[in-house]
């Protein structure tokens, strides 16, 4: 597309076509015409403008064949109809294959310069949303993404020590993303053009990390399981580590609760742990990460090298719910072993309660009962409504007053009569 959102007018009408460029004009808008169905398939094959003003009624074809074959090109285009005056089926009809509005002939012009500045504004919006997607909408930091403030204040612990070389110790749950955390601490380092080295600590290999420690060349060394190291092993490394003043190897430790369950009870040395742990990071547990968890799980799914052309591409109200009610004790791995488990078993438009893990659905199954319970009581009462329940009775309302008149009705509420088409098909569906 280009650079400025275009429209293009798909009319036969050339004394019409003259007046809305000119009304368009005012408002610097150049656009672009095709008088027959034809040749507005060809503009929209090569060049897809944001709005397209179409006529309903063409010489070659109809405007809802148009309509349809924009919607099953999946063009980002916002589509106003033009109809003539008592033709309101074929307007809904067009409401129904996708349109965003509808003109009726004769044309209010000020009417089609609010409504072409809404759709451009839409068209915007849908691009920004689409973009956030691409992005995802995480704040990404190293390896790490989350947008949540435990995780904004990781991010902010390891700028504040991008500079140094001391010892780090990640500490964190099982299943947290530890190896994200040390590459993102590498890379905020003064070693980020050095190599990374993941060791694995068993009892009686200290003499090898000691060996790796004593390297001429520069390089940052990520310590798993040290938990593991035995006596003799913790204390030859803690007196290399008071006594060496080589500077050649970065050290960053992955630390779970274990390890300082057993600092606790005096299996492992706790001056060793305070070494070690120079500069102590959190990673937060993922069931305080808030909003992260859906974006997350989103982000997961539209990244997984698996997912298929069958595959939900976005998550039920219900699978909302669960994944914020559950409680995540393995955490990402957790998250992971459920977003796999969906690009494997899962089809359809949404992610259903019934393509989560059985402990995660079992997370809602209490909340809905209690729901349910609450939800009448409330009713009763006058409490709460649902929201769909307080849009449609404020339609109806309006409704009413007006004798069925969805333009008024749509002027009293200061919204779209599309908007009111829209709501109404919902609730048909709900019934």
């Amino acid at each position: 597309m280009a650079a400025t959102p275009e429209i293009l007018i798909v009319e036969d009408d050339a004394e019409l076509i003259r007046i809305l460029k000119a009304v368009l004009k005012k408002v610097e808008l150049e656009p672009r015409t095709a008088s027959t169905g034809r040749l507005a398939l060809q503009e929209l094959q090569d060049d897809p403008p944001a709005v397209v003003l179409l006529d309903m009624q063409l010489p070659d074809m109809s405007g809802m064949e148009i309509l349809k074959a924009i919607r099953a090109s999946g063009k980002p285009a916002t589509v106003i109809v033009m109809t003539a005056h008592g033709s309101m089926e074929g307007a809904i009809e067009a409401m129904r294959e996708g349109a965003y509005d509808f003109l009726t002939k004769p044309l209010d012009f000020e009417r089609v310069r609010v409504m072409v500045r809404n759709a451009l504004e839409r068209h915007r919006l849908i691009q920004q949303l689409d973009a956030a997607r691409d992005i995802s909408s995480l704040i990404t930091f190293g390896k790490l993404r989350g947008s949540c403030v435990p995780m904004r204040r990781l991010y902010e612990r390891i700028r504040e020590h991008q500079g140094s070389l001391l010892p780090v110790m990640i500490q964190g749950s099982t299943g947290c993303e530890f190896e994200e955390c040390a590459q993102t601490v590498h890379e905020s380092s003064p070693y980020s053009s050095k190599p990374i080295q993941f060791f694995e600590c068993k009892a009686g290999n200290g003499g090898e990390l000691l060996q790796l420690l004593s390297s001429a060349e520069p390089f940052t060394l990520v310590l798993k399981e040290v938990q593991e190291l035995n006596a003799a092993d913790q204390k030859q490394l803690l007196e290399y580590l008071q006594t060496t003043d080589s500077k050649s190897v970065r050290l960053i430790t992955l630390a779970q609760s274990k390890l300082k369950k057993k600092v606790d009870s005096g299996g492992f040395s706790s001056q060793l742990y305070d070494v070690l742990a120079t500069i102590p990071l959190q990673l937060p547990k993922l069931r305080q990460r808030g909003e992260d968890i859906l974006e997350l799980a989103q982000a997961l799914l539209l990244d997984h090298p698996n997912r298929g052309i069958r595959t939900p591409q976005q998550f039920s109200t219900e699978v909302e719910t669960a994944l914020y009610a559950y409680d995540w004790p393995q955490n990402m791995e957790e998250l992971n072993a459920c977003v796999e488990m969906i690009v494997k078993f899962g089809t359809g438009k949404s992610v259903t309660l019934e393509m989560l893990p059985a402990t995660v659905q079992q997370s809602v199954k209490g909340l809905k009962s209690l729901k349910k319970e609450d939800r009448s009581e409330f009713q009763s009462r006058g409490v709460v409504k649902p929201l769909w329940i307080v849009e449609r009775d404020a339609i109806q309302d309006a409704l009413k007053l007006t004798d069925g008149n969805m333009i008024q009705a749509a002027m009293m509420l200061e919204i779209s009569p599309a908007m009111i088409y829209r709501k109404q098909r919902i609730w048909d569906t709900q019934k």
